[in-house]
């Protein structure tokens, strides 16, 4: 199997090959029902009162998304970014994965990598919707995080009853509102491994963010083809 990394021509060294094994355990365990999760309109659905409630409405909507087999994966698809938008603050953990070169990009190229590594992160990960067996995710409490975030945990749990990976959710309260800034599998942050793999990206493309841009809009852009050859 090709990592992320190396479909944007990154050589995979020791520290990388790590991460490629962890977004892979990621893909094969957790992050099928983190997405299935995100995969359900909330449209009718009130506001959440707190961190919780945002998780819990969430993880409880998501088995009837799963089971509806009129759901194509481009609805998924769709689905996932529309929820990406809604619940998640984008700008901020982009921010984040761009790390130091996020001060140094224009903001065109702010905005741009924003969009682009947004329908990167629906593309990734919509993929291990198919490992779906019948597992459930349980909200098992929360607690205050740093400065005004929330961090409600959670586990999967399968048919059987055996409880298996433990996700922690990150939420920070702003506006009003609670939105999703980070997800932990085992305690290890999905948006440090994305932030990882990112900069990996941005240095081996002349250390700017439009170089990243380009990879990114042309590795899309066979993803979509792979995508549309195979159906």
């Amino acid at each position: 199997m090709v990592s992320r990394l190396q479909q944007f021509g990154v050589p995979a060294s020791p520290a990388r090959r790590t991460v490629g094994l962890f977004h892979r355990a990621c893909l094969c365990l957790a992050i099928p029902l983190l997405v299935a999760a995100l995969t359900v309109a909330r449209a009718h659905v009130a506001p959440a009162a707190d961190a919780s409630s945002v998780v819990t409405e969430l993880l409880s909507s998501a088995i009837g998304a799963l089971n509806n087999k009129q759901l194509t994966a481009r609805d998924r698809a769709h689905l996932f970014q529309s929820l990406l938008d809604q619940d998640f603050d984008m700008p901020r953990i982009s921010r984040f994965v761009l790390g130091p070169y996020w001060e140094k990009a224009s903001d065109d190229e702010r905005q741009a990598f924003i969009g682009l590594f947004e329908q990167w992160i629906v593309s990734s990960y919509s993929e291990g919707l198919d490992g779906y067996d019948g597992e459930t995710i349980k909200v098992t409490g929360s607690r205050p995080g740093n400065g005004n975030t929330m961090v409600v945990s959670s586990q999967v749990v399968d048919r059987a009853g055996t409880a298996g990976p433990k996700l922690d959710w990150v939420l920070r309260h702003d506006n009003d509102s609670f939105k999703i800034i980070n997800v932990s599998v085992e305690g290890m942050s999905l948006v440090m491994i994305e932030r990882a793999q990112i900069v990996a990206v941005v240095e081996r493309h002349g250390g700017t963010v439009n170089g990243a841009n380009s990879a990114l809009q042309e590795r899309l852009a066979a993803s979509y083809t792979q995508h549309a050859d195979n159906h």
